[in-house]
């Protein structure tokens, strides 16, 4: 007979949450200089943006998916591997799948909805080609399709490539904790993909964002007080990454040693190192300003906010220009938009939030034998788990 434990109520992460909001605005700041691109705008620089604006704007958006990143690996390594319960692995898929389904759906037929307003409603192509290509859309990010019925989605679904990312985290999961009993093996596995990830394919870096956060999760237990110092570490360091020029730096060491490989691994080494101080600093000093009511309740909505703000920004970009073409916008105009189409962006989020997600959050059943358990308010990265 099973003794059913009860299990104490996981109190809400309110740093992690905040740092979810903070994240999603450095996504949202990313894309809103380049939204005019989406209409075949593309002289920026009459918005009144430098060179160094233009770049930390790019950076914002790497970071924040970096950090995005980390909060699953903390998150669900806590979750599976450290909290010492049993995981149902067939429940935590399905609850996975819950979680992400309804509001990427709704993302999907949004985007549907608009190549059609685009193309007049018309087939452009065969329709086995936009069967395919629509089939694509659902994919999280795994087919790479930037293309529906003749329309570059590109503008659309820039965000979604890092949906593939997280789903190959949680396929990884079970080996990872499975591992865990033998450190050795863990360890070994880990050394042996970060070996594999700078010597032979760069391109997977990112998924060590997730060991990253995994292995604070182990090292981490007790949590300290709200800190003013952990504020101004926390955003010392996420000034530096979005102030460094790693573009340029990459290049520069590319030049220097007549190889890309070097240069493409000492960029990504280079992200990794500031990106894990910067979540070390999160969970390690608790910066004061992380559980600010603007940026838990960003982050309550982040995963709505991440999907759709692309669509929001292209949508009043579009409306922008119709009423005044952007190529008359000076500073003060893009400033305007960029205040409103943000504004924008969080309400239809929260809508989503309120409308699509919640109701399914109620619905996940425990992944964990030993009793009931209350679901951790944890964000998949870009999505509450």
């Amino acid at each position: 007979m099973k003794i059913q434990h009860k299990e104490t109520a996981l109190k809400k992460d309110l740093s992690i949450e905040g740092l979810r909001g903070f994240a999603a605005l450095l996504v949202v700041l990313n894309h809103l200089p380049f939204a005019s691109m989406g209409i075949g705008f593309k002289w920026i620089g009459q918005f009144g943006l430098s060179k160094f604006a233009l770049m930390c704007a790019g950076n914002s958006g790497s970071f924040g998916v970096e950090l995005f990143f980390c909060i699953t690996g903390y998150l669900f390594w806590k979750k599976v591997a450290i909290s010492g319960r049993v995981t149902d692995w067939s429940r935590f898929y399905v609850n996975r799948v819950c979680r992400l389904v309804p509001a990427y759906f709704l993302f999907a037929a949004i985007v549907l909805i608009s190549v059609g307003f685009i193309t007049g409603w018309e087939r452009k192509i065969l329709t086995s080609e936009l069967l395919h290509q629509i089939f694509a859309l659902f994919t999280f990010g795994f087919d790479g399709q930037q293309t529906i019925n003749g329309v570059d989605t590109t503008y659309f679904t820039a965000t979604i490539w890092t949906l593939a990312y997280e789903w190959q985290f949680y396929i990884l999961l079970p080996l990872l904790v499975a591992f865990r009993g033998n450190r050795f093996l863990l360890w070994s596995g880990i050394v042996a993909l970060i070996a594999f990830v700078f010597a032979y394919n760069n391109a997977y870096y990112r998924l060590l964002f997730f060991f990253t956060g995994a292995a604070i999760a182990e090292s981490s237990r007790a949590r300290s007080k709200q800190s003013t110092l952990g504020t101004v570490v926390f955003l010392a360091l996420a000034a530096l990454y979005i102030a460094l020029p790693h573009r340029q730096m990459v290049l520069w060491l590319w030049k220097l040693t007549d190889s890309a490989a070097i240069g493409n691994i000492s960029g990504a080494l280079l992200s990794w190192i500031v990106t894990s101080a910067t979540f070390a600093s999160v969970i390690y000093l608790n910066p004061k300003v992380l559980f600010s009511r603007v940026m838990v309740g960003l982050g309550t909505i982040s995963y709505s906010l991440y999907l759709l703000h692309l669509l929001v920004l292209q949508g009043t970009i579009r409306f922008g220009n119709a009423v005044s073409p952007v190529g008359t916008w000076g500073p003060k105009r893009f400033a305007l938009w960029a205040v409103l189409a943000t504004a924008a962006s969080i309400a239809i989020a929260v809508c989503s939030y309120y409308g699509v997600e919640k109701p399914f959050l109620a619905r996940k059943r425990p992944e964990r034998e030993g009793g009931a358990l209350q679901e951790h308010p944890a964000h998949a990265g870009i999505n509450r788990s």
